[in-house]
């Protein structure tokens, strides 16, 4: 091909369009210039995002928590574990004594009347034993840290504690032990978990070592020889004995100060350690980096100019002045400070569109604020003379470093010269996060900060590379910290590895990040609510038109919305006041749709840079900006500026229409900005791609990665006609790369072109202008204006090749027609790209879920548990009786009818509610009466059937934990699976028992010698199965919608196994179709499959389970 010419091989653009969870990408292969003509190959990848789905919490949250429970476990363990030893040590009680009390082979007293009885009386030691066994596990509330006692979290709690003080000083209790056994709001209950009438209260450590030494005084004064000063001593230290919060266990890979360990290195030097922001370095080099890029406009429409120095150093003044005592600085107060008129705009605020508020929200909005460095100063008011700024920075590192009291004041004392006195007035403060440069860099390029210089140029000027410093995977580990982003990266980058390796060097990666990939789960869901807000709107809108019986489209939508918004005002027609005719808008010959400042030179197709004007009035702005059509004429000028104040609020759109130039310079910097998307993630990314990938030499360095704007790709995209429905499938990511790949620098020129034209078309000077300019030799005038009025593709055949290609059957689909660039073998050859879902061989997940059931009779296979009343609902069997029951359990009159008088109580006061267990039982409590007392319950014993379940205790069982795999075996008659959880990866040997279908776990299917193991089975495994009648299918159609179908043979990802059915669940490589539960037995030539990232699959042999670590091979 000609297009080829002096190429050896092949070249090609790698797009990757990059999601929280998924990755297209295309490859798209050039011609000698670096210009892509058509698609080698293109995918989807998708993989599980790094977060809970449902809050947006770490992964490891969950790990955290049960780390930091075993630990609490643990510790209260070792004090119990004292406690016995110096009982014993002391001589009160023997090992045999202990272990009859714990065994319950000793009565056991009631512990709140011995913690009274114990200030009069003399106890035995046994009871004495069970008060302070009591105390070491319940220990009430103490912090090791006076910066805790400011968080508000810990308001309920103090409140609490309040009132017990209070409640004690009034009735002149003793200890708090005397305060539970005798008021009447502790006679039912005296601790807080598993209750529904609310939180009783929280206790303070303090007064509970006041009780045990008022206690053992006593014990001792009544003559218990054991009970000496050293016993009481000893008892005390294990009572009282709590490790700092920042300080890990005593070894293993959690010891030491965690905090300092999470400490990343310099990003200019990382040999250096980050600097924390409360410390007045960071504070200063912040102010400075901000203050250095702010910019201000005399007018709404004026350009941005940089501040003066004089400017600057006045700003300075009024922040970091001698005898400044505020810690924030507001615009508005920058606008004092400057003496600014108010028609002064400000770069760095976001005014929200709105220019009636703009004064409001400047004062709303900061400029900076140092309220650590100034808490610090206010502490150290009495002592500042020797007091540098060194010493500043000490003090804010170890009160972000440290969290107790008992390390702060050890690291005050090392690190600085403070005086104690000072030093318990700085314990209560507490400072978190860290910048991103240490103490040391960030003065090495505060000197040029304060020239005036930028970040980037100071940190230049100071000796660092600021835009091509070294980055590689480990340098985006420790800049990049969320996890999605992170997991996000890392498949782009295995995925290009993957391409490099198969095509060799690429002339260009076009890249585009999703918007949400740079936001944390709070910010998503902040912008779904947006969305919504505006679907709602746009439902508002449809409805109009249809009562006016317009068609309902987006660009009438867009219309009505512009109508509203303007108060039905031609902006630029200024010979009449009139309204528009609300009907006449929605014909293209009278009003039309326009882009402020021009698309041709702007590429900015937001809202926020379109107006609806009439036809005629737009043909005579052409492709300039408004104020270069009534900026001259000085009625005009006021007249025009008077509509636009009138009618739009929209500050941004205010400043577009009022906007005095549009220099070259103007045009450059718009385009790129719409259509480069410069964020920080989008930087660091690209930077990575041209420091670690190789490319061709056939384009510029500058063009080697390209970072786009989604705006410009989404509006492409539609002009080109594609459009995405995400429920069909997600081959849509693929579809996506493919538009990435193919904004290059002769498209964009090329759109510059057609939009110009489409501006200038009813201009006669302007298109023979066009056409004197820009006419090629070979082409006609004819010719020229078919090319210029037709939206561009990057080749001919562009779109019908993109959905031959992303069809069901592309061979099929594309044979049908000639193509100027493809075989008739390439075409035979050409299969619907299989998209990839990335497994999961990871093991993780708690070995048993929390809640713990009853199994009095492993046999039955039934186990128990007691549930709130108020969870019971009244529902119908079978045979239309009334059956009580708490979702898929059962309450039921047991057999020897030992809860007759309950269940019958429950059952009718469930029949006169309507069998709702909520309005039966208001107050989650039932009162039963009964010949000898009554009965309160508040709970009930349910039972339901489980296939399988993890002993936990004598008579105890939990449900297991996450689904590791599962092991798939060939018997001689049918196909059998082997669930694996992750309590079974720290046996010595495998389970054996297959699931069958609704037997429970003792009568599973045992695995004989001779039945064949084929395979292991993670989530997002790729299997293939067939099976004679058909396999049910749940179809996705191009819409969106399902339908029922069946399949012979089944391609797909197994996402889970339902053990109580012996079923497997498949998905369809891209989600168009899904099987549900289908029977493992019934399945015919079952076999696992591996699929690369190229879409290629391969069947997948192994010889024997995958054994875990420590386990028997």
């Amino acid at each position: 091909m000609k297009r080829l010419k002096g190429r050896q091989t092949m070249g090609y653009i790698l797009s990757l369009d990059i999601g929280i969870a998924s990755c297209g990408y295309s490859v798209l292969e050039t011609d000698a210039l670096g210009v892509p003509y058509k698609i080698k190959t293109l995918n989807s990848i998708i993989f599980t995002r790094a977060e809970n789905p449902k809050t947006g919490a770490s992964l490891a949250e969950t790990r955290r928590k049960y780390r930091g429970a075993r630990r609490r476990k643990r510790r209260t363990s070792f004090r119990k574990h004292r406690t016995r030893q110096l009982f014993i040590t002391s001589g009160l009680l023997s090992k045999q004594d202990i272990a009859r009390y714990l065994n319950q082979q000793e009565p056991h007293d009631d512990i709140w009347e011995l913690r009274v009885k114990g200030l009069d009386e003399p106890l035995t030691n046994l009871q004495l034993f069970q008060v302070l066994y009591y105390f070491v596990t319940h220990r009430g509330f103490k912090s090791n840290r006076k910066a805790e006692l400011k968080d508000k979290d810990i308001g309920p709690v103090l409140n609490s504690i309040n009132a017990f003080k209070e409640e004690m000083q009034s009735h002149d209790y003793r200890t708090i032990g005397e305060l539970y056994a005798n008021d009447p709001r502790f006679r039912d209950r005296k601790h807080n978990k598993g209750y529904t009438d609310g939180f009783l209260g929280t206790v303070q450590r303090s007064w509970l070592v006041d009780e045990i030494t008022l206690l053992l005084n006593t014990q001792q004064k009544l003559g218990n020889i054991h009970v000496t000063t050293d016993f009481i001593d000893r008892y005390l230290d294990i009572f009282t004995s709590q490790r700092n919060f920042d300080v890990g266990p005593a070894s293993g890979p959690y010891s030491g100060n965690l905090i300092a360990k999470m400490v990343g290195p310099d990003t200019f030097d990382r040999s250096r350690k980050r600097a924390p922001r409360a410390t007045y370095t960071f504070q200063y080099f912040n102010f400075l980096s901000k203050l250095n890029s702010l910019r201000i406009s005399p007018s709404i429409g004026a350009a941005f100019e940089d501040l003066t120095a004089d400017q600057r150093a006045a700003i300075t003044q009024r922040l970091w002045g001698p005898d400044v005592k505020s810690a924030d600085l507001t615009f508005k107060q920058i606008r004092a400070v400057l003496s600014l008129p108010e028609t002064t705009r400000f770069n760095l605020v976001s005014y929200g569109g709105n220019a009636k508020n703009a004064l409001e929200i400047e004062g709303k909005t900061k400029f900076v604020s140092i309220k650590p460095l100034r808490e610090i100063e206010k502490v150290l008011a009495d002592d500042s003379s020797n007091i540098d700024h060194d010493q500043l920075d000490a003090i804010a590192l170890v009160l972000t470093l440290y969290k107790s009291d008992s390390e702060r004041r050890t690291a005050f004392h090392d690190q600085t010269t403070l005086s104690d006195d000072i030093i318990e007035q700085l314990l209560p403060l507490n400072f978190s996060k860290f910048g991103h440069l240490s103490v040391q860099t960030m003065q090495e390029i505060i000197p040029y900060l304060e020239q005036g210089m930028v970040y980037s140029d100071a940190a230049t000027a100071a000796g660092y590379d600021f835009r091509n410093n070294q980055i590689d995977m480990e340098y985006i580990r420790d800049n990049v910290t969320n996890p999605v982003v992170r997991r996000a990266v890392s498949v782009a980058n295995k995925l290009v590895k993957a391409v490099v390796r198969r095509y060799g060097k690429p002339d260009s990666i076009h890249i585009e990040l999703a918007r949400d990939l740079s936001q944390n789960f709070q910010e998503r869901r902040q912008d779904e609510v947006r969305q919504q807000k505006n679907a709602r709107d746009n439902e508002k809108i449809a409805k109009r038109l249809e009562e006016l019986g317009i068609p309902v489209n987006g660009v009438n939508i867009t219309k009505m919305k512009l109508y509203d918004e303007q108060h039905g005002i031609d902006l630029y027609d200024l010979s009449t006041n009139a309204s528009m005719a609300v009907t006449d808008i929605f014909s293209d010959d009278r009003y039309e749709i326009d882009h402020i400042i021009p698309y041709s030179v702007s590429f900015d197709d937001s809202y926020t840079n379109k107006v609806l004007v009439s036809a005629k009035a737009n043909r005579e702005k052409r492709d300039r900006i408004p104020m270069e059509v009534f900026g001259n004429d000085p009625e005009k000028r006021r007249q025009f500026e008077n509509r636009v104040n009138t009618n739009i609020t929209n500050l941004r759109k205010k400043r577009n229409l009022l906007k005095e130039t549009f220099s070259d310079e103007d045009k450059a910097k718009w385009k790129s900005r719409n259509i480069n998307d410069t964020r920080y993630l989008n930087r660091i990314l690209m930077n990575y791609l041209s420091q670690n990938v190789e490319f061709t030499d056939v384009l510029s360095d500058a063009k080697h990665v390209i970072a786009l704007n989604g705006a410009v790709t989404a509006k492409i995209r539609s002009r080109w006609g594609i459009t995405k429905v995400r429920a069909a499938g997600d081959l849509h990511h693929a579809v996506d790369a493919v538009v990435i790949g193919c904004v290059t620098d002769a498209l964009v020129q090329a759109v510059t072109r057609y939009a110009k034209y489409q501006e200038r078309r009813d201009n006669k000077a302007a298109a023979e202008q066009d056409l004197a300019e820009n006419n090629p030799e070979e082409l006609d005038a004819k010719q020229f204006r078919k090319v210029f009025n037709d939206y561009p593709l990057p080749w001919p055949e562009f779109r019908e090749e993109l959905m031959g290609r992303v069809s069901s059957d592309p061979s099929q689909i594309m044979a049908g027609r000639q193509w100027s660039h493809y075989t008739a073998e390439e075409i035979s050859e050409l299969k619907q790209p299989f998209v990839v879902r990335v497994p999961n061989h990871r093991i993780v997940g708690p070995a048993t879920l929390d809640t713990v059931y009853g199994q009095p009779n492993p046999d039955d296979g039934l186990i128990t548990q007691r549930v709130r009343i108020t969870d019971l609902k009244l529902q119908k069997n079978k045979d239309g009786e009334d059956i009580i029951k708490a979702g898929a359990n059962v309450y039921e009159l047991a057999a020897d009818g030992g809860n007759k008088l309950v269940y019958e109580s429950i059952l009718d006061a469930l029949q006169v509610a309507g069998g709702d267990g909520k309005k039966a039982f208001p107050t989650g409590r039932l009162l039963v009466r009964s010949p000898i007392k009554d009965i309160p319950v508040e709970r009930v014993r349910v039972t339901s059937k489980a296939t399988s379940v993890v002993p936990v205790g004598p008579k105890s069982v939990a449900a297991n934990g996450s689904m590791v795999r599962i092991d798939v075996y060939k018997t001689p008659k049918k196909y059998v699976f082997v669930p694996i959880y992750v309590k079974d990866t720290v046996k010595r040997s495998l389970p054996n028992r297959a699931a069958t279908h609704t037997k429970p776990y003792h009568d599973w299917y045992v695995i004989q010698s001779d039945d064949k193991f084929l395979f292991s089975l993670f989530a997002n495994d790729l299997i293939r199965f067939k099976k004679e009648k058909g396999i049910p299918t749940k179809e996705v159609l191009p819409d969106g919608s399902q339908e029922k179908g069946t399949r012979t043979t089944v391609v797909g990802y197994f996402t889970h196994a339902d053990i109580s059915t012996a079923s497997i669940t498949i998905e369809g490589p891209d989600r168009s179709f899904s099987v549900r539960s289908i029977g493992f037995a019934g399945l015919k030539n079952v076999e696992k499959l591996t699929v690369n990232y190229f879409g290629e699959v391969h069947p997948v042999h192994e010889i024997q389970p995958m054994r875990f670590r420590g386990g028997e091979n």
